[in-house]
């Protein structure tokens, strides 16, 4: 869009002549700047995840928002979770949203590839009492070990401790063991969500969205017609 603004309000041969030549440049000097951009913050180590580093160590941590962080580990088995960067990001806020209203269901949404710093996103959404969806975290053990207590007069106290592989550390809740925080969680992908949550939660409800869409193309492909459906 950037490249097309100057050509604001010119008629629609002009436009689908600018993007052609667009496609062009694009395709090889401004490819290979992006390229030696990219090899040159790798050199220098000023790419994405050094920045982000930076923000989780030394700002994100100070406040407490970062609830589980751990750097990549290449030599570990590219199977097993050590071998991938972990971050799980919340605060005080959408902790008090999740035991107020998320106490008996929330639900989980997920992008099961990987964004373009090749990280898989997750997110927790709970629904407050005037019908909005309020994020609750991106990780659903370590809420579990920060969810805030029912006492009153409680500063719900907290602390960090570091990974057992030392590449990384964890938020705890001096008191998060004495709530019992269970809910249900509705999912929009069946097989990988039920597997990430077994054992952590009290189980899952798959989205009505997408039972009417499997029934749908169930019925499609046992050609019932629509008058029966």
């Amino acid at each position: 869009m950037k490249l097309l603004a100057p050509y604001n309000g010119e008629n629609e041969e002009i436009l689908k002549e600018t993007l052609n030549e667009q496609r062009e440049v694009c395709n090889n000097i401004k490819l290979g700047s992006f390229i030696k951009r990219d090899d040159r913050r790798l050199k220098e180590n000023s790419g994405s995840w050094t920045i982000l580093h930076y923000l989780v160590t030394e700002i994100l941590k100070v406040k407490g928002y970062v609830f589980y962080y751990q750097q990549l580990n290449p030599l570990a088995p590219e199977d097993h979770p050590d071998h991938y960067y972990q971050l799980t990001l919340s605060n005080d806020l959408w902790l008090k949203n999740g035991k107020k209203f998320g106490n008996f269901c929330i639900g989980l949404d997920g992008k099961y590839d990987l964004n373009n710093d090749h990280a898989l996103v997750l997110t927790m959404v709970i629904e407050n009492n005037a019908g909005y969806a309020t994020p609750l975290a991106f990780a659903i053990q370590t809420i579990k070990q920060n969810i805030l207590c029912d006492h009153k007069g409680c500063n719900h106290e907290w602390y960090y401790q570091d990974l057992p592989s030392e590449n990384g550390f964890e938020r705890i809740s001096k008191y998060a063991n004495t709530q019992l925080w269970n809910p249900f969680v509705m999912i929009n992908k069946h097989r990988p969500s039920k597997i990430a949550i077994q054992n952590l939660l009290r189980g899952s409800i798959l989205y009505w969205f997408h039972i009417m869409k499997t029934i749908g193309k169930n019925f499609t492909h046992w050609n019932i017609s629509w008058s029966i459906q």
